[in-house]
């Protein structure tokens, strides 16, 4: 069984899907013989699929179960799966009306080989199978869509070395794959479109080099103004790791574009907390004003621990002043200020409520307290990128 007659059947036969997409019986039969479904259906029916709750996912169309499993490395299940690594992350890149099964293994970007050899529509032959079977190094043998001798003059020893160090991994669907470093597509798409250059001014008519050289082409217009390593993690889900597109959600929410009003937000308790770890008292406190190390207290247990960017953010929407008179800095508004009230003072108070119950946990025991706080609220590099604890000396 093919991967076409595996989703076919998902589907209920031949007849009933072409009734679903309206097209006569001999198309899906087509599918059948070739065991390729067009990369312009893989939308259409994974829709289909999600419509009537049919199991379906974008891997089942690059899996070929044939019953000698030496003519499909793609894709086999066999013992040594266990020792392979397996893909944390998988989706389908479009590419100009191509569709490429994406992976992420060990934090590797990968693309499976058959799904490149279906872009391109190319099918290893008899004499490509042949030399598979007959290879005990099949990573030796180039994959089957550059494998034809008459691209061997345009493939450079950097790319077939990276060709030949095909990645074998366990897909997120359990099946063995095959697939190659995603950098490189790139460098398999100019293979053949400097093939075909070359030989349009050699005078050769070569029709298979012409169909796969536009399909190239166009590949290279799909990913040309974007990086490809940022497209495999979005659509595999890899950047959701990074979260940056929830973080920008979240700051847009949390803060506001202008200053708005002023707001109590911070808790008598919260700087009865600090004060008893400090070995002050509210009557060692200057009445009115807090201390001015207070400040720096704030922007170490809250702003800087929140979420990431935070603190940079207020200190840009509210810079310091320098007072001409006295020379010192002085910031005119207070950060709570441009937090929204009904998105951010709320996510402030559940901050608030949390660094008070770490100082009680801690007995008010400051040194016991920052390293509470340093494993369950780590401070964030103006990255957003988790930073270690720096200390605060000043402040001592």
């Amino acid at each position: 069984m093919n991967a076409a007659q595996l989703i076919i059947e998902k589907f209920g036969g031949q007849s009933t899907l072409a009734g679903l997409l309206g097209k006569g019986q001999t198309t899906v039969y087509h599918w059948t013989k070739t065991g390729v479904i067009p990369a312009k259906w893989r939308t259409i029916l994974l829709k289909l699929a999600r419509e009537r709750d049919i199991e379906l996912s974008s891997e089942d169309f690059d899996i070929d179960f044939t019953k000698d499993t030496s003519d499909n490395l793609d894709v086999i299940p066999d013992d040594s799966s266990e020792l392979l690594p397996k893909a944390s992350h998988y989706g389908e890149l479009p590419l100009n009306g191509f569709f490429l099964s994406a992976a992420v293994v060990d934090g590797k970007r990968i693309f499976s080989e058959r799904s490149l050899a279906t872009a391109f529509g190319i099918k290893g032959g008899g004499a490509y199978w042949s030399r598979k079977k007959t290879t005990i190094n099949n990573s030796a043998v180039l994959p089957e869509y550059l494998s034809a001798n008459y691209l061997s003059e345009f493939i450079t020893k950097e790319l077939r070395e990276k060709l030949n160090s095909a990645v074998d991994y366990i897909s997120t669907s359990g099946m063995r794959s095959r697939g190659v470093d995603a950098t490189i597509l790139a460098d398999i798409c100019d293979v053949y479109v400097t093939a075909k250059r070359t030989f349009d001014t050699r005078g050769i008519i070569n029709e298979n080099i012409n169909i796969v050289a536009k399909n190239a082409y166009d590949m290279i217009k799909g990913f040309a103004k974007v990086g490809i390593i940022a497209l495999v993690d979005e659509v595999t889900g890899y950047d959701k790791i990074r979260e940056k597109t929830v973080l920008q959600q979240f700051l847009e929410k949390f803060l506001l574009e202008e200053k708005g009003k002023l707001i109590p937000s911070y808790p008598d308790e919260f700087f009865e907390s600090i004060f008893r770890m400090k070995n002050f008292t509210w009557k060692n406190i200057n009445t009115g004003r807090k201390p001015q190390w207070m400040g720096h207290v704030i922007n170490d247990v809250v702003y800087s621990r929140i979420a990431p960017k935070v603190l940079d953010l207020l200190r840009s929407k509210n810079p310091a002043i320098k007072n001409i008179e006295t020379g010192k800095k002085y910031r005119k508004h207070k950060h709570t200020e441009f937090i929204d009230v009904n998105y951010g003072h709320p996510k402030l108070q559940e901050h608030l409520n949390f660094v008070v119950l770490l100082a009680r946990a801690s007995g008010y025991n400051w040194n016991a307290f920052k390293k509470l706080i340093d494993r369950s609220l780590p401070k964030y590099h103006k990255d957003g990128s988790i930073a270690p604890e720096l200390g605060f000396s000043d402040i001592d």
